[in-house]
């Protein structure tokens, strides 16, 4: 096993090592004994304790460039877990408890009364970051997690190797078994990434009490003075998640966020109706912080601003606090007379000329008001803020909405320069414009919402069209006298994708399940499929999987359901429900650039008439369903770009033996449609509540981790399915009679015609061979000419004798002297 090890905590570069775990565990036998007695060191201040106990120490894992610091662990191949909250019995129901080898030994604080100790228990494999605390919080649960300090699960921490007073008890001790098993300890979140949701990571009492004790301690943020209580008046966290940080954070649960930059999911907690967060993300900036909806803007947009600032600065002097005080003033949303507050903040701005970068990138979505230029100055800001207090002071009516116009850039003429942020500004701003455009990430088309000057007419949701690029030029050159048509494409680009969003996903975010189970049960209820495990597990496998690409674009997902039954009886029209306006049956052709724009912006794509199509297609049906992205150049576009799949497909047919490829039909998973048997009425009951609910029990079973692969049981009886609806050849019968026809020993020396003279005679005499050829098979059984034998004819052959189940290929083989050595085929188990 490989792990980190120096001489001491402040070390910045640690030495690699690598040993076995006796090796390891040897190492701790003996501690080092220090010179103060442990009544001297428990009277010492904590920073003097920590030198003492410094006597080196190892991180169990391996670290990129042996630096030891959050987000540089490679993995772990120990699980360390500080018992700080031990008692006298804990090592004995360890020892009851353990089915794993571990060793344990006392830390340099442990006393008998106040027992402490340090667990260390080598994995079965490395693990990587998120997996190692997930296993760490479940071994903890089983072994008593209050007895494990709340921050021993971080995958950066280091362990002191043993030390005591010169007084001191050393308390060790060893269990040699199998190491703990990774896989196993994550299979108990459930099946497949469940162990992924935070939400089901045990915690001490003492953590839940410490959320608890802060937010008693902390005052509702909607009462506070100023703009803090002016902004959380206006929004509370759901609303500012939505609105400013939904590249931040996800949806997961009622009242849990996934931070998107970590692995897992479900570790953001909202409290008291959306007045506060709590992130359990590593990785989060926020992550331990009690946050109202100000600080978490504060902290994810302008947070970066404070890097370098010392953390014992009050939170009010930091440039976030100032800078986002200031936009919380230009946001349109807050009633201007709690904005007249903002007046103290304006003169507080360094004077100096100073450009902070405020990297919004893609963290503004739909700002209202907010700063959308790279670089927003203090200068700009307090001018800003100035002119506003001056036309208050003269009692001029002031249209917050307008202050963004001081940013504009202007030439010596005074005239607004034609560049990209001015335009990028306007956009992002103007009362007609802003909010009105926006690329669905799904379809990849941009779409209007609302009505713009030049189109009065459409009130509603429209695409983007050619008209409309000469609307905003004719636009930007009446009210800005801007007229630069690469600029005016290059800003709109920007702002576009500032504004990006995904329909389908969106669709299933606002979905809420009725707790009504309907999914399974589908095609069953509607379309009066068998009801067995096969039925619902390929249901839900295959819809959960619908979902799963939407949340995971191009995750592996290559089945597809084939419903096969009678024309009329609701195939297509169940599928077209199911996929609302991203359904389609159009897909004409499933080669090339075309096949792969066709299935842009639709989830659920209809493949009718699988039986009709010839070989080839079926080829290359089974080819076009396992990819996972599409890289080509849209028409008119200049760049290739990459097309993670967003889409399923579920196949249609009514011809039963509508499977081909004897090797290949694991891919399709059939069910047979009966509509005598259905229960329910697709015209009359799937309606869109219905649609509504199976989607979001779809949803609630992917974030609970359910597998996208069906179980052995399901699986067995798919293979069933599959070769019940298999169109079978003529031949093989034959060639199976053939393949275990017994033969006499003199068989190779016998020329062809003895050989079909002997297949054609009843009476068989000898035993089964152990070898064959395909040509043997050709000529024989078939009576071919030898040269007549081409590839297609070879391919159907070997597939029917590997199809027996009986036979292997081999290489090389004789048999006889008809044929020389050919390339066949030996029976199984044989010598």
């Amino acid at each position: 096993m490989i792990i980190y090890v120096a001489n001491s905590r402040k070390n910045k570069f640690w030495t690699k090592v690598e040993l076995t775990w006796d090796d390891f565990v040897e190492n701790l036998r003996k501690p080092i004994r220090t010179d103060e007695t442990q009544e001297e060191y428990f009277s010492m201040p904590k920073d003097k304790q920590d030198d003492i106990k410094d006597v080196g120490g190892f991180v169990g894992g391996e670290l990129k460039k042996g630096l030891r610091r959050s987000g540089n662990v490679i993995n772990r191949c120990l699980l360390t877990l500080d018992a700080d909250y031990a008692t006298q019995d804990s090592i004995k129901y360890l020892d009851e408890c353990a089915d794993f080898s571990y060793c344990l030994y006392s830390t340099h604080k442990h006393t008998r009364d106040n027992p402490r100790y340090r667990l260390i228990i080598p994995l079965s494999r490395p693990c990587v970051t998120d997996e190692y605390e997930a296993i760490g919080r479940k071994v903890a649960s089983q072994l008593g997690i209050d007895m494990f300090d709340d921050t021993t699960y971080q995958p950066h921490r280091l362990m002191y190797y043993p030390s005591v007073s010169k007084d001191g008890e050393y308390v060790f001790k060893y269990k040699n078994q199998e190491f703990l098993d990774v896989d196993k300890t994550l299979k108990l979140y459930g099946p497949g990434i469940a162990w992924r949701n935070r939400s089901r990571w045990p915690v001490s009492d003492r953590e839940q009490k410490q959320v608890r004790s802060s937010k008693a301690k902390q005052q509702d943020p909607r009462e506070k003075e100023g703009l803090i209580g002016a902004f959380c008046r206006v929004y509370n966290v759901h609303e500012v998640i939505e609105e400013y940080l939904s590249d931040v954070y996800k949806p997961c649960f009622e009242n849990r966020y996934t931070y998107r930059k970590g692995s897992t999911y479900g570790g953001v907690l909202v409290y008291d109706d959306g007045l506060f967060t709590y992130s359990n993300h590593a990785t989060d900036p926020t992550c331990g912080r009690l946050c109202n909806a100000f600080d978490l803007v504060r902290i994810h947009i302008f947070g970066h601003l404070d890097e370098g600032i010392s953390k014992t600065t009050n939170v009010k002097h930091l440039p976030s606090y100032k800078t986002m005080n200031y936009w919380v003033y230009r946001n349109k949303k807050i009633d201007p007379r709690e904005v007249e507050s903002f007046k103290k903040y304006s003169g507080k701005f360094r004077n100096r000329e100073e450009h902070i970068s405020i990297n919004h990138g893609e963290h503004v979505t739909l700002f209202e008001g907010a700063c959308s230029t790279k670089e927003c100055g203090f200068e700009k800001l307090k001018n800003a803020a100035a002119s506003y207090a001056e036309k208050r002071g003269k009692g001029e009516k002031v249209d917050i909405g307008e202050i963004w116009k001081n940013e504009l850039k202007y030439n010596k003429k005074r005239i607004i320069m034609h560049s990209i942020d001015n335009i990028e500004l306007i956009l992002s701003n103007d009362e007609n414009l802003k909010n009105k455009f926006a690329l669905d990430t799904f379809d990849s088309k941009i779409w209007i919402y609302g009505e713009l000057p030049w189109d009065r007419k459409h009130k509603t949701k429209r695409q983007w069209e050619d008209f409309d690029d000469a609307g905003l030029r004719a636009y930007l050159e009446k009210n800005y006298g801007i007229n630069h048509r690469n600029n005016t494409y290059d800003a709109w680009e920007v702002v576009v994708r500032k504004n990006k969003y995904n329909s389908v996903a969106k669709y299933l975010i606002s979905l809420r399940h009725d707790g009504i189970k309907r999914l399974d049960t589908l095609f069953i209820d509607y379309l009066g499929v068998e009801d067995n495990i096969y039925s619902r597990s390929v249901t839900r496998k295959s819809l959960v999987g619908a979902v799963a690409r939407v949340f995971e674009p191009g995750i592996k997902l290559d089945t597809s359901i084939v419903l096969v039954g009678d024309q009329g009886v609701g195939k297509s029209q169940i599928i077209n429900r199911l996929g609302k306006e991203w359904y389609s049956d159009s897909i004409t052709t499933l080669k090339g650039r075309e096949a792969c724009e066709q299935i842009q912006g639709f989830w659920i794509i209809e493949i009718a008439e699988l039986a009709a199509m010839a070989r080839t297609e079926i080829e290359t049906i089974k080819q076009f369903m396992t990819k996972q992205e599409d890289t080509y150049r849209s028409a008119y576009a200049r760049n290739v770009k990459s097309h993670k799949r967003q889409c399923i497909f579920i196949c249609t047919t009514n011809n039963h033996d509508c499977l081909r490829d004897t090797t290949g039909n694991r891919r399709f998973l059939p069910l047979d449609v009966d509509s005598n048997k259905a229960t329910k009425n697709i015209w009359k009951e799937l309606n869109s509540y219905e649609v509504d609910q199976i989607w979001a029990e779809a949803v609630k079973y992917y974030k609970a981790g359910e597998s996208l692969i069906l179980d052995k049981e399901a699986s067995d009886l798919a293979k069933q399915q599959q070769e019940n609806h298999t169109k079978h050849n003529p031949l093989e019968g034959i060639i199976n009679e053939y393949l275990d026809m017994p033969v006499p020993e003199d068989w190779y020396d016998k020329d062809v015609f003895e050989r079909i003279n002997y297949i054609r005679n009843e009476n068989k005499s000898g035993k089964p061979r152990d070898k064959i050829s395909v040509i043997e098979v050709w000529c024989e059984l078939l009576e071919g000419d030898k040269k007549d034998l081409d590839q297609r004819k070879s391919r159907e052959i070997t597939t029917l004798i590997l199809k027996s189940g009986e036979w292997e290929r081999a290489s090389m083989i004789r048999t006889g002297y008809l044929y020389g050595r050919q390339r066949g085929f030996k029976r199984k188990n044989s010598s």
